[in-house]
């Protein structure tokens, strides 16, 4: 069990996007199910929705992170344009 989630943490789960921790409810013998409120989808569009998943396929995720991903895909996409640009 990931005892570090609480409930309003903000989490990537099972289901792609990011989503809002809503609760966490114990089961015998299993993990604790979540329910979950989306807030992003994988585009990091704005989305609304609710669904259920086993907490150990939730992690936290922070500002931070999500700044140091959006930068090495910036990275990413600087390196293919300078590759494309010197073919043209």
């Amino acid at each position: 069990m990931n005892n570090k989630l609480k409930v309003g943490d903000f989490i990537t789960s099972y289901w792609p996007g990011i989503y809002r921790l809503v609760k966490i409810i114990a089961r015998e013998d299993q993990s604790p199910l979540v329910v979950i409120e989306k807030v992003f989808d994988k585009k990091m569009n704005p989305r609304k929705g609710n669904n259920e998943c086993d907490i150990s396929y939730c992690k936290k995720i922070t500002a931070e992170q999500l700044d140091t991903e959006l930068n090495l895909i910036i990275d990413r996409y600087k390196f293919a344009i300078s590759v494309i640009s010197k073919q043209s």
